[in-house]
């Protein structure tokens, strides 16, 4: 009782050398950016698509995100921020959270927006086209062989007994609706040469995740050769991606270009620009 008796009158205090005014602590950049995703929340409903989340899932989700990662998102853009996060909200992801379906990755002072592979399997599954679509990890006592030709085939025995070893390759396969079937497989060196080629190499993203980050490598190399619906290619074209604008019309922007490349209007962007012809056979890296 003595002590909170005290701090009363050490609040009384405050407030009267404050001339009657209540002492309050600046908002953090974190704070205000949460605020603006809980004021946010009818755009996100809009932009939302119809499967399954909804809007204040989505703004409850965005807020932890920004609380689990304050002190990278607060040395970023808060536009950038918001940016992401409604790109994440146009595709129907879960940014962060145990879903692991997109990532808000700072680059420089800019927030970037990452896909995952679990995001690429949810857009994937939306289609109707795809029956299954896996990415995995090869570990070096794993038994593995692939072959490409007429008849593509893939074999993935993982090692059970104990420590199987270092990553060694990342695969994704995709099985169609009404047969037939395509995967890609990527070498650790094939990983390491798309992820030193994009935003996010050094990010805590590649750092805390980097077997989930090079599946999402793998399924995106893979796209080439599925068919893609319009969000799975929004996906593609805006992963590593940043945008700031907060316009009335930011949610009907389908697709934004990196900062150091003009923009494109969204029907005429090559969504696969940045995608490697690349194979990975006896462990060997080629492209072509």
């Amino acid at each position: 009782m003595a002590g909170s008796t005290q701090d009363l009158r050490e609040r009384a205090a405050q407030v009267q050398s404050n001339g009657g005014a209540v002492a309050v602590r600046p908002a953090s950049p974190i704070d205000r950016m949460a605020g603006d995703v809980k004021r946010m929340e009818s755009e996100f409903a809009r932009a939302l698509p119809a499967v399954g989340i909804t809007a204040d899932r989505f703004a409850r989700l965005a807020v932890t995100v920004l609380r689990q990662n304050a002190d990278e998102l607060a040395r970023c853009e808060p536009a950038s921020v918001l940016g992401a996060l409604v790109t994440a909200a146009q595709l129907g992801l879960e940014p962060g959270g145990p879903l692991g379906q997109c990532y808000l990755v700072r680059y420089g002072n800019q927030c970037t927006f990452v896909m995952g592979y679990k995001g690429y399997i949810s857009l994937a599954r939306r289609s109707g086209e795809i029956e299954s679509l896996i990415a995995r990890v090869v570990y070096e006592r794993d038994e593995f062989s692939a072959e490409y030709g007429l008849e593509d085939k893939l074999t993935h025995k993982p090692y059970m007994d104990g420590d199987p070893g270092r990553a060694v390759r990342y695969y994704a396969v995709a099985k169609y609706v009404g047969g037939g079937h395509s995967f890609v497989v990527l070498s650790r060196a094939a990983v390491e040469k798309l992820r030193n080629a994009g935003r996010s190499a050094n990010s805590p993203a590649w750092k805390n995740w980097y077997d989930e980050m090079a599946c999402a490598k793998a399924v995106k190399q893979l796209a080439k050769w599925m068919p893609l619906t319009t969000e799975f290619a929004r996906a593609v074209a805006n992963d590593e991606t940043t945008r700031t604008d907060r316009g009335e019309d930011v949610i009907d922007v389908p697709v934004y270009s990196s900062p150091d490349q003009p923009d494109v209007p969204a029907d005429s962007v090559n969504l696969l620009d940045d995608v490697v012809d690349a194979e990975s056979i006896d462990g060997e890296w080629t492209t072509s």
